[in-house]
Formats: C-alpha cells, structure tokens, sequence
C-alpha cells in the first residue's frame, strides 16, 4: 500500500515526475524533496521504467490500493480476536497433527514413543490412518459469483465488490458437499479442495464444469442414507435417495430433468408433509409419502401452476 501510494503521486504529477528522472542529476533526492515522499517509495519509482509510467492507470491503482485496504483490516481484525486467529490457525494446526501422526517404525518395525510435544500435536492416533479421527472444521462459503473460501465466521468474510454470502455451510475437510445446479445436475467436491480461509475465494468454475449460465441452487453435506425433494420451477419434483447424487466426475451428474426455467430447490425430505409455493402465491400441501421415490428423471407435477408461473419454494413439515 505505501508503494502504491507512491505511484498514485506519480500519476497526479506524471509530467514532473518524468522531468526529475530524466534530466535531474540526483533524482531520488528530488522525487523526495519534491513529492514528500520517503526512500523506499521514490525507489519503487525510479525501478519503473519511463514507458510503464506513462501508461499507469489511476482507477487500477486505486483498485489494488482498496484491495489491500481490506486485506489489511481482515488482518488487524484477526491480530485484535483470539477467536479469529484460532479460526485462522486451526488448519495450519491440523496439518501439523497429521504429519506428526505419519512416525517413521524403527529397525524392529514398532512406531517410536511420542514424546510430549507429539500429543499435543494429536501424533499418534493408534494403528491405521492418522487421518481417520482427525477433521478440520471448516465452513464452506459460496458467493452469488461462485467463489468459495474456507475456514471463517460471518462477520469476518470478506466479499469482492458486488458479491455477497449465498451458502455458508458448517463442515469438515473429511466431508463431501454437494452441488444442486439449476440445470438439475449435482457436482461433488471434497471439503479439503476448497480453497483456504485466506483471501477472497476461487471461482467455483475453475473446480468444476459449470456453464456460465448455470446457477448455484443448494449447497449441503452429503450424509449417506438421506433423502431429498427435488423440483424444477415448472413445478415436477420426485424423492431423490442423496446417495444417487455423488459424481466422481467434474462434469457433474444429471438427476432432476428440467425446462427452460430450471431447478426450484433441494429440501432434506426429514418430514412427513411438503408445502409447496409458486411464485403466484399459490400453496399446496400434501404428504410427503405421496411423491415417487427415483435416481433421476422429471417426476411427477406437485401442483397445477397457472399459466407463466413457477414453482418458487417448498417447506418439509414434520408431524
């Protein structure tokens, strides 16, 4: 930021500036009488040549300039909260836990005493994988821009203009999330792919193969066994088994058949009735028990929508 600050100067008096450096027998000591400016930024000036400075743009070193800006405040505000700065070691601290539980076995073949340090570093889990009873909490953000960073609470998130918080999933790096598309396929990405707690996230499309048309709907931790409602803004829907939605591919997996206005949601099917609303202020309720059970496919119509409306959103009651 400071260097940038001297560049911004170079860019508000880029005629002198270009002057001193041409023609001035001592020019870092006049870039620095004149501009009022210290050692360490009239050098980053004088490093940069003539033909650069003449093409700086303002807007994009105010732009970096304001980046950093924020960057610098997730940090002061983390170096002022214990909890956010266990927030930030904790994966670092994971990490180390697991590597201390990878011991070399000595010549008899017996893995060597722990020593204090190494419990603390949880070493030495027993037999098999270290990494069996160890997971790093994490919470997997998504943005409307479909970025997604790791480990942070709430207050602490930090968007990039025009984003803003769509899914904050509490989950561990062990776990796998799943995707919901509004083209009805469901992407599977492991916990431990996200990108880290720091920074701003990476697109989501660099992960997967996700047109730029297409949306992101829902976003949960796969639990095996569960089941789901599926639905398609046309309003068709089935009960969809969650196990049927793993994809092994980036490509992803194509479950619930929809028209042109794409998927209305993905509810955990955890009640016995399901209300379902259309954007016409319609409402609908029924037993739960009363939709098919598929892997895929179109299902059956949960309601009669008039013409041009959609399905908007459903609820799962129980009892």
């Amino acid at each position: 930021m400071h260097i940038l600050a001297g560049l911004l100067i170079v860019f508000l008096n880029l005629d002198e500036v270009i002057r001193i450096v041409r023609y001035e027998d001592e020019p870092k000591a006049k870039l620095i009488e004149t501009f009022e400016i210290d050692d360490i930024q009239a050098e980053a000036i004088l490093d940069t040549r003539l033909r650069r400075l003449a093409k700086l743009e303002e807007m994009e070193l105010r732009r970096e300039h304001a980046e950093l800006g924020v960057e610098r405040d997730g940090i002061q505000a983390m170096l002022g909260s214990d909890h956010a700065q266990w927030v930030w070691w904790a994966p670092g601290c994971g990490m180390c836990a697991r590597s201390w539980g990878r011991r070399p076995r000595s010549a008899a073949g017996a893995a060597p005493s722990l020593t204090r340090r190494d419990r603390r570093l949880g070493g030495g889990r027993g037999a098999g994988d270290p990494r069996a009873d160890h997971r790093d909490p994490l919470q997997a953000r998504l943005d409307p821009g479909g970025e997604g960073p790791g480990s942070k609470t709430p207050s602490e998130l930090k968007f990039k203009e025009d984003d803003a918080l769509a899914f904050l999933v509490p989950a561990e790096t062990t776990d796998k999330l799943l995707l919901f598309a509004s083209d009805g396929r469901f992407f599977t990405l492991g916990g431990d792919k996200l990108p880290s707690a720091r920074g701003q996230g990476e697109p989501l499309r660099l992960l997967l193969d996700l047109d730029d048309r297409v949306t992101i709907v829902d976003v949960f931790v796969h639990r095996p066994g569960r089941k789901r409602v599926l639905a398609s803004k046309e309003g068709y829907g089935f009960i969809l088994p969650e196990d049927e939605a793993l994809a092994n591919r980036k490509a992803g997996k194509q479950v619930l058949t929809v028209g042109a206005k794409g998927a209305a949601f993905c509810l955990e099917a955890s009640g016995d009735h399901l209300a379902v609303i259309g954007d016409s202020g319609k409402a609908l309720i029924f037993p739960l028990a009363e939709l098919p059970e598929m892997p895929r496919g179109k299902g059956v119509k949960l309601q009669e929508l008039p013409r041009g409306a959609a399905c908007a959103t459903a609820a799962v009651h129980g009892g």
